[in-house]
C-alpha cells in the first residue's frame, strides 16, 4: 500500500503535528461556523432523519 511504510507513516504524523499551529490559524481566520460542514453533508445528502448535535 503506497504509503504505508513505518517511517512514512511516522513523517506524516510529525508533519501534521508541525503545521498544527498553521493549520488552526488558518480555520480561525476563515470564521466557519461550528457544524457547517456536517450540516451542509446532511442536507446534500437528504439525510432528514439525522440531528446534528454540536457541542
Amino acid at each position: 500500500m503506497l504509503g504505508h511504510e513505518a517511517a512514512e507513516e511516522q513523517r506524516l504524523v510529525r508533519q501534521a503535528q508541525e503545521m498544527t499551529g498553521e493549520a488552526s490559524w488558518l480555520f480561525d481566520q476563515l470564521d466557519i461556523p461550528v457544524g457547517a460542514r456536517a450540516r451542509a453533508f446532511v442536507a446534500e445528502h437528504g439525510l432528514h432523519n439525522v440531528e446534528l448535535i454540536i457541542v
